[in-house]
């Protein structure tokens, strides 16, 4: 996968989340130290230009994550990002709760502080129900998947495809 999306220090990793989200914890700062590949999640992380989704979410959601009141919602761009890597492995909500929970690199991709508490089923359907009911989810999917296309990648549920070699062979029919 290196070859795929090149390299991408674990420094760099820890440096990101811990100005996105400023709740780094020392949890996190061990498990970006100890991993030795580059994973899909990384390669995704480093293409797209997440400040342009970000601004579109709060342009079209019309609130700032920092200015409400009451219990802290999750910030749009971590909801987003779980309903990609909900889109790319085929999970049903549940499962993606769980998944969250149990798989670091679905974390460390969506900017969750392993101390913290993931998002419910209930609040990610909610979410990507608000993003359906104001019209822009498949215009923020197609714009990551813009993104992704223009340096000559292709991402379909689970698969990651390079637009000049085909990564997976074809599996022969039963015999």
């Amino acid at each position: 996968m290196s070859q795929l999306f090149g390299s991408n220090k674990n420094e760099e990793k820890v440096r990101t989340m811990e100005r996105e989200m400023g709740k780094l914890g020392l949890a996190d700062f061990f498990v970006a130290q100890n991993r030795r590949r580059v994973s899909f999640l990384d390669g995704v992380e480093a293409m797209v230009n997440w400040h342009r989704i970000e601004k579109l979410l709060k342009t079209t959601l019309g609130r700032t994550d920092e200015a409400r009141s009451g219990v802290k919602a999750y910030p749009a761009l971590l909801m987003f990002k779980i309903l990609l890597l909900q889109q790319w492995y085929g999970l049903s909500d549940q499962e993606t709760e769980f998944a969250l929970l149990d798989r670091i690199s679905f974390s460390q991709f969506t900017g969750l502080s392993l101390n913290e508490s993931v998002p419910d089923h209930t609040t990610i359907c909610r979410f990507r129900n608000l993003l359906v009911e104001k019209n822009v989810l498949k215009a923020l999917l197609d714009e990551v998947n813009g993104q992704m296309a223009r340096q000559g990648k292709l991402v379909k549920k689970g698969v990651a495809v390079d637009a000049l070699t085909l990564l997976r062979q074809p599996v022969p029919a039963n015999r």
